[in-house]
């Protein structure tokens, strides 16, 4: 998505055209994957699980191409760059649940967050000189 936002900036419709045509290629990967993942899997809540992240993500593919066709006939309007940029999210959101449902030890990417301060020590026993 940031190269989009790039190309945007750059009026460079081409480019937006050919990373939103990557993106949704992407995602249909993921679907691919994950509907592989139920075939093979014999316990029905995960698929069951596996096949309502695939449904969210399904959903939102088409959206995010559409805003990013009216975003390249509108490169100056910025409320079509924010329904591009609300719809990219929704479909960021939805692999990421797709990772989530799948691979439980599947960590999104998360903001930077500091690191906890360390804990505190106990004090040593007092000793006799």
């Amino acid at each position: 998505t940031d190269r989009i936002e790039d190309s945007v900036d750059q009026h460079c419709p081409t480019s937006v055209v050919n990373a939103t045509t990557s993106i949704a290629l992407r995602a249909n990967r993921v679907l691919q994957v994950a509907m592989r993942e139920t075939e093979n899997s014999e316990d029905p809540i995960y698929v069951d699980r596996v096949g309502e992240a695939v449904q969210r993500l399904r959903s939102t593919i088409t959206p995010m191409v559409a805003d990013a066709k009216n975003m390249v006939l509108s490169m100056d309007d910025p409320n079509a760059r924010n329904r591009w940029r609300a719809s990219s999210r929704d479909l960021v959101g939805a692999v990421s649940n797709v990772g989530q449902v799948v691979d439980p030890s599947y960590t999104p990417i998360r903001p930077y967050q500091p690191p906890h301060p360390p804990l505190p020590t106990t004090p040593s026993a007092p000793t006799n000189h």
